[in-house]
């Protein structure tokens, strides 16, 4: 590969060093200066050169610059240099709300992903442009599919695929929505015992719930006043008193 600097524009005869500079601001040094062209071999040789051309019968001085820059190519490769990821946002998906599926593609040992490249969509059918879109968010690298509100419909298979000349790499996601279970209202209610209590008398307090019975899990307590004064479903006082 080679770099040219050139003065075409020059109508006198005149003999130029070239004083070549690398993309770190380095000169590099080569046998002779009267020549125009330079090797690259690597690439770190890409980047930005700049040229000094000084004309060795005259005064004439000049400063050229130029960008070197590699054409990606995905067929150099014998091992797959692209790793591509897609996950979801939020976990789990929630009905009726913003659902958003990533999809993102990192490279080594190149650092050029064309982003028209990632196509993101649902395996059994396209994404309906009614109910989402699909976009590229620069900063997080990766292609988005925005799903406005997420339905039952929207579960399933995804597919984050990355298009080469020479064939595409795909990374598959399933999503996952599972009917939560129905809940359950309960009432809760106290009754007592006797009915005909007064001062001084035992007196019984029974907390009911319906439906019956109580989940496995529920505790019951009972407060006086804001403070807590006992546990459990019964609530036994001895001597019923003007402070209960």
């Amino acid at each position: 590969m080679q770099g040219y600097g050139n003065l075409n524009d020059r109508k006198i005869i005149d003999t130029f060093e070239y004083e070549w500079y690398n993309p770190s601001g380095e000169r590099i040094n080569r046998d002779s200066q009267e020549e125009k062209t330079i090797n690259l071999n690597k690439k770190s040789d890409f980047g930005l050169y700049k040229v000094k051309v000084k004309g060795r019968t005259s005064n004439y001085e000049s400063e050229v610059y130029f960008q070197i820059i590699e054409e990606p190519s995905y067929s150099n490769y014998t091992s797959d240099p692209f790793k591509v990821s897609i996950w979801y946002s939020p976990q789990p998906p929630v009905i009726d709300e913003e659902f958003k599926i990533y999809c993102n593609v990192t490279n080594n040992p190149m650092d050029y992903i064309d982003a028209s490249k990632i196509d993101l969509y649902k395996s059994d059918a396209p994404a309906n442009s009614q109910y989402s879109e699909s976009y590229y968010d620069p900063t997080m690298a990766a292609r988005v599919l925005k799903i406005y509100k997420f339905n039952r419909a929207a579960a399933g298979e995804y597919r984050c695929v990355f298009l080469m000349n020479n064939g595409s790499y795909t990374q598959k996601i399933n999503i996952e929505w599972h009917e939560p279970p129905p809940s359950t209202n309960y009432h809760v209610s106290i009754d007592y015992f006797p009915k005909d209590y007064q001062i001084g008398s035992f007196l019984e307090l029974t907390c009911g719930i319906k439906p019956s019975p109580a989940p496995a899990n529920a505790e019951f307590r009972w407060y006086s006043n804001g403070k807590e004064i006992a546990s459990g479903p019964v609530y036994r006082i001895p001597s019923f008193s003007n402070k209960d």
